[in-house]
């Protein structure tokens, strides 16, 4: 568990939403209600297409699903009905908790909000009440833009409701408001404490993109970017997908559909387990270990006639990888291929 939710998201047969984040995954992963979920349509990562799309990004732009088995239909939704979900799924969750807090919102007979007086009544928050911020890649271009004011105005968002912010600009006002305890530490200031007319670069590293820009602070609250935005796709899923290379190399993109349209859960859960490897990567050892689902193994046998733990040996992997009590122990030296 982290504070960030994965970003994946779960749809039921009828294009209706589901889930949201680790609910959608491990509903889809240990299905409880043991329901025919190849019907189903789950989406992982999917923020990514906003980069990868970006010149042909409409509203009428589709999403493949992400457990996409080659040879078969793929199954797929509107992008912008995807995104409109998760931001309307956020938005209740928000104005859900808003209301716990807060309890009744108090207006005054013009109908903005006011102090409480005898002339003030009181009524439950609602979204007329919020101004919206959606948050968006420094590198994304206009249409990608205005592809998320378009799924923000389905979800029940307003243009006028609606602000598009940098994601490093708010990642650099979220921490100039952290308090800090020391003024200068080894020769460099913290960014809470900068002054007006103070520059620094921001380095926003996330899941699908790195962005780089160049900040200079403009007041207590607000900042300036003073250099154009750049980067690329060069986010954490871009070692998954080496990851993923590897097992086609190593067991065959035959075997791997075959784990995805009989064993989606075990498929599923591979990845977890190299995500979570990948997390703990430590260089002070010497192999990093990947525990293998049953399914893969068994799947493997049953297309090949062969046992993966006899056929690694002869593979050029065979100084690299060995498989031990469903384990896969990785030398550091491949392994840091994939980071």
């Amino acid at each position: 568990m982290t504070y960030k939710a994965p970003t994946c998201v779960l749809f039921r047969p009828n294009q209706k939403f589901q889930s949201f984040g680790y609910e959608a995954r491990d509903y889809y992963k240990n299905n409880p209600n043991k329901e025919d979920l190849t019907k189903w349509f789950y989406f992982e990562h999917f923020k990514m297409m906003l980069y990868k799309e970006k010149d042909e990004l409409s509203k009428d732009t589709w999403l493949v699903e992400s457990i996409n088995v080659e040879g078969n239909s793929a199954k797929k939704m509107k992008a912008v009905d995807v995104f409109a979900a998760v931001i309307e799924f956020f938005k209740g969750h928000f104005l859900k908790a808003l209301q716990v807090s807060h309890g009744d919102c108090v207006i005054n007979q013009t109908g903005g909000l006011g102090d409480s007086s005898s002339k003030t009544k009181t009524r439950k928050f609602c979204n007329d009440d919020v101004h919206w911020v959606l948050t968006v890649p420094a590198i994304l271009d206009l249409k990608a833009k205005q592809f998320m004011r378009d799924a923000a105005e389905k979800a029940g968002i307003s243009t006028d409701q609606l602000s598009l912010a940098l994601e490093p600009e708010a990642a650099s006002i979220h921490c100039r408001q952290q308090p800090v305890g020391v003024e200068q530490t080894g020769g460099y200031k913290a960014i809470a404490s900068m002054k007006e007319g103070d520059k620094y670069i921001v380095f926003d590293q996330g899941g699908g993109t790195t962005d780089i820009t160049v900040h200079e602070v403009k007041g207590p609250n607000s900042v300036k970017e003073i250099h154009q935005a750049c980067g690329g796709h060069w986010g954490g899923i871009t070692v998954n997908g080496e990851f993923y290379k590897f097992l086609v190399r190593l067991l065959g993109g035959f075997v791997i559909n075959d784990v995805k349209k009989h064993h989606s859960d075990a498929y599923f859960e591979l990845m977890y387990n190299f995500e979570h490897a990948k997390i703990c990567f430590k260089e002070d050892t010497d192999k990093t270990t990947i525990r293998i689902p049953v399914a893969w193994l068994e799947t493997y046998k049953k297309s090949t006639r062969q046992e993966l733990i006899d056929v690694i040996p002869q593979t050029n992997f065979k100084n690299q990888i060995e498989l031990k009590h469903g384990k896969m122990r990785i030398n550091h030296n491949p392994f840091a291929l994939f980071l």
